[in-house]
Formats: structure tokens, sequence, C-alpha cells
């Protein structure tokens, strides 16, 4: 009868297991094509030139409709041209500006929209960047 009863544990014991070492796939959601355009604000009287280029994970998979922009708090305060791989923003803001430039990419293939993991301050008349060395930042999925 032990025989037996182990025979019949082992199935469930097995399935138990491997219930035990499945996780929930995480869920990252999807959004529509954002459109973002730059603020119109007559202060914003000088102009930051930005010259970057995706990440390889994410620059694999670009196409046309993708969007990327440039965001000092939730201001849009550029929108990107791109040539190639490379993207070309002019970031506008104020002689006295002191806020921290964030970009916003929009990735058309899969709906998913990324941020920069880190800014760069706006500094009036500056670059960022050139096509030689773009700058390139690490990037996160936005999950919410």
């Amino acid at each position: 009868m032990n025989k037996l009863k182990m025979i019949l544990m082992l199935p469930l014991l097995a399935a138990l297991a491997m219930m035990a070492g499945c996780q929930e796939e995480e869920v990252i959601p999807t959004h529509s094509k954002p459109g973002w355009t730059t603020i119109d604000n007559p202060d914003h009287d000088v102009t930051m030139t930005v010259i970057m280029t995706l990440p390889d994970h994410l620059a694999g998979n670009t196409s046309d409709g993708d969007e990327m922009a440039a965001f000092i708090g939730d201001q849009c305060r550029g929108t990107a041209n791109r040539v190639g791989n490379l993207y070309y923003i002019m970031v506008r803001g104020m002689e006295s500006e002191a806020g921290d430039v964030y970009f916003r990419y929009y990735c058309s293939n899969t709906g998913y929209m990324y941020r920069s993991a880190t800014s760069v301050p706006f500094n009036a008349n500056a670059s960022e960047g050139t096509a030689d060395a773009p700058l390139n930042l690490t990037f996160d999925i936005i999950k919410n």
C-alpha cells in the first residue's frame, strides 16, 4: 500500500514543484503614438542642440513611425529629426534655465514608451553630442 501511495504522490509532487518555479510574465503596457509637440513659449528664446543615438538593443527595432522628444519637467521642449541612426534635437529654453533635460522615445513597432535613465543639464547655446560621437543614454521602459 505504501508503494502505491508513493507512485501516486510522485506526479503530484512533480506538478507542484513545476508550479512553484513558474512566475507570471510581466505585462508591459503599449501606448498610442504620442505626437509630441514643443510648447509655444515666447520666453524660450535660446536653444541647446543634442545629437544622440539609441542604445543598441533599441536601435535595431527603429522605424519611420518612431518619435523622440526632449522634456524639462513635463514640458516638451523639443522633438527630434532622425537622420540614419542619429536624432537631432533643438531643446528650447530660457537663458537662465537650470532644468534637467530628459528624453522620451516611442517605438512604433512595439508600442513601447521609454524614458532616459539619466538627464543632461540645459545650457543655453550649448551642444551635447556630435555626429561622430553622439550622446548615447540608457533608456528605461515606461511601465505605467
